[in-house]
């Protein structure tokens, strides 16, 4: 099985380095990494005249497409056809952006509940209120995976605040220190970070791509999928997708996952 997380900016038809329309170029990117599942954060302006946007994604990357509308950015959930969506819940009440809970099976039946979170973008005391309300969620046992933008620096990456600036820490930091309580109550929770897993001491950032090198904001690693206990010896491989189309999709680069184990038959 093959997952990736996208913030693709604004709906992908925002103003970005000279470029406007952006979801084609968004839309390749996710046909080149064919993944089983994508899970999509600021799917602006999706959900109007009838999801046309919606409608018009699933039709070029040949998916289908759950979207949970909030007060913030809209987050999605694409799955291929040869899965089947068993639940579905939108997460909105206490969320800045919003959460999207879906079960899916393969053709084994066998099931994998996924959760596309968008946390708060500044203030790392929502930020938490928010992840433990995610994890309210989670029944120990399941095969679940987190996964999406946790606007949060991870305690693994070794980060000294003397290395941000002053716009990142604003977004990072209380009480002048760094806040790592996302990834600290993740952990604690039995979830495993799969890019620190399989890149250990080497974060990649995720945000800014090319396109955005005039941000005010230190390159950081903000997007994130976490497995299950369970799922950490079916961890094969993870990489942040960066290529001349990732470079100006948007601000931040996909992440893509790959996880095989033996309730699937070895298959990915």
């Amino acid at each position: 099985m093959k997952i990736m997380t996208f913030n693709i900016l604004e709906g992908g038809d925002s103003l970005l380095n000279n470029l406007t329309y952006r979801l084609d170029t968004i839309a390749r990117i996710v046909r080149g990494a064919n993944p089983d599942i994508v899970a999509l954060q600021e799917c602006t302006d999706w959900d109007k005249d009838g999801q046309k946007t919606l409608h018009e994604f699933e039709r070029q990357v040949g998916m289908l497409a759950l979207l949970a509308v909030t007060n913030g950015f809209p987050v999605g959930l694409l799955v291929k056809p040869d899965y089947g969506i068993m639940f579905a819940d939108a997460l909105t009440k206490g969320f800045w952006h919003g959460a999207l809970d879906v079960v899916v099976a393969d053709a084994d039946n066998v099931t994998t509940r996924f959760m596309n979170v968008h946390l708060h973008p500044n203030d790392p005391r929502v930020k938490f209120r928010e992840i433990s309300k995610v994890l309210e969620q989670y029944e120990g046992g399941e095969r679940t995976i987190i996964l999406g933008d946790m606007n949060s620096l991870s305690h693994l990456d070794k980060i000294e605040l003397s290395d941000l600036s002053e716009q990142t820490q604003s977004r990072q930091v209380v009480d002048g220190a760094l806040d790592f309580r996302v990834s600290r109550s993740l952990q604690a929770a039995g979830f495993v970070d799969a890019y620190a897993a399989l890149h250990a001491g080497n974060p990649e950032p995720t945000i800014p791509t090319r396109a955005a090198r005039g941000s005010i904001f230190t390159p950081a690693r903000l997007d994130y999928i976490y497995v299950s206990r369970d799922l950490r010896s079916s961890l094969r491989s993870i990489e942040v997708v960066k290529n001349d189309d990732s470079d100006v999709a948007s601000d931040h680069y996909p992440l893509v996952l790959e996880i095989a184990d033996a309730s699937m038959n070895g298959r990915t």
